[in-house]
């Protein structure tokens, strides 16, 4: 597991992080200035470059250039080629791609949230603050060009502005519940939809390097590069939604009799109205089953924190993971030891448990040897107890 270069606390400050989850994430945009070197260690000019010299990593489907608030197709700038397990794809064509980017077309690379140590360790710490998988996308654009036409997205965005400068747009409207199902996206519209359906100007901003701008899911807007060259990088959390549960449920139903069982005869009103009533009665039995509510939060778990991967080669042994729940929690140092507060209860931490408690509030994430480096005079067993004590108290959990 990387190490963090930005918590939570740091990319949203000086907005009190839990003010920011309680009154802000997925509610409404906010634009949070910051130093123009914040956002130095996710991503750089140079880092996009080696990136894009990777050339078997991008297709079609993750490499894309839009200009004039549409995207150009395929055809316009790739060939076909394979990709690195050797199938068939559309591949860009330097050559072609930089001709379209002189005459002022916006490029976006999609997924590249594991491809650098500073993306890696930015998406993972959002999703373990938010419970959410990450996508990351990089846009980067030139003066007075807009590639993409107001849209909303299905994922609530925290855009880290890194170099130029850009001005966004955010409108009132904002699409309800929007997911990535049918009906539920920005695709499943023609843009004279979005037009209609934007509303009038909420907010205008000037974003510059080291600005983060967050926009939740579903709100329209737009952006225009304002100086002669602007990237960002876009940190999406996609949330799971009840039907994604559901679909997941779905696949053990038939092992239950009455979900094999036929369905009334065409001419039989009654009988079909009895099956109806007899499904969702079944139906309600199961949600209200105990382990469904374990089965919830492991399906989200999973979901959001699958692709975090931990390798310390030439070593071979795994090392436990564990996400901060920091949230609602208070640590208080109190003479010899420490106390522990949920604002429901408070509970007294002996001295080596709370120095683990400091350590680990500081940060969203960490990994038993990142813990052992950071105290390394304390004994392990007394770390691996002060570890178990913690996760007891649910200010951490294994990842």
């Amino acid at each position: 597991m990387d190490e963090q270069i930005l918590t939570f606390r740091e990319l949203v400050a000086p907005i009190d992080p839990e003010v920011f989850l309680r009154d802000y994430y997925g509610k409404k945009p906010l634009h949070i200035p910051g130093a123009a070197e914040k956002f130095a260690k996710i991503f750089s000019w140079d880092q996009l470059n080696e990136l894009l010299a990777r050339s078997t990593l991008w297709s079609d489907r993750s490499f894309e250039l839009a200009s004039g608030g549409r995207l150009l197709r395929a055809e316009d700038y790739c060939y076909a080629g394979v990709d690195r397990e050797g199938k068939a794809v559309k591949k860009p064509d330097p050559a072609r791609v930089q001709e379209h980017l002189r005459a002022g077309a916006t490029l976006a690379l999609d997924f590249i949230e594991l491809q650098t140590s500073g993306l890696r360790s930015l998406a993972q710490t959002l999703e373990v603050v938010t419970g959410a998988q990450i996508t990351a996308s990089m846009f980067c654009s030139w003066q007075k060009t807009q590639g993409y036409a107001s849209h909303f997205d299905v994922q609530n965005v925290f855009a880290c502005h890194i170099s130029g400068t850009k001005t966004w747009r955010i409108f009132e409207g904002r699409f309800p519940h929007a997911a990535d199902l049918p009906g539920a996206h920005r695709d499943s519209f023609p843009q004279s939809h979005h037009e209609k359906t934007k509303g009038a100007l909420l907010q205008e901003v000037h974003m510059t390097p080291g600005d983060l701008l967050y926009i939740p899911h579903g709100q329209y807007h737009d952006a225009l590069s304002s100086s002669e060259a602007a990237m960002h990088v876009s940190f999406g959390t996609l949330h799971l939604v009840v039907h994604d549960f559901l679909e997941a449920l779905l696949k053990d139903l038939p092992k239950d009799p009455l979900f094999r069982a036929h369905l009334p005869a065409l001419d039989d009103l009654r009988g079909q109205q009895r099956c109806l009533e007899q499904v969702a009665g079944r139906l309600a039995e199961i949600i209200r089953q105990p382990q469904i509510a374990k089965e919830l939060r492991d399906f989200m778990a999973k979901g959001a924190f699958e692709r975090i991967a931990d390798y310390r080669l030439p070593e071979r042994a795994s090392a436990t993971r564990y996400r901060v729940r920091w949230p609602g929690m208070r640590l208080n140092a109190e003479g010899n030891g420490w106390r522990l507060s949920n604002g429901a209860q408070e509970v007294r931490l002996e001295a080596q448990v709370g120095a683990i408690a400091e350590w680990a509030m500081a940060r969203d994430f960490f990994s038993a040897p990142q813990l052992a480096a950071a105290l390394p005079e304390a004994d392990p067993g007394e770390l691996e107890a002060g570890l178990a004590r913690l996760g007891e108290l649910s200010l951490i959990e294994p990842i």
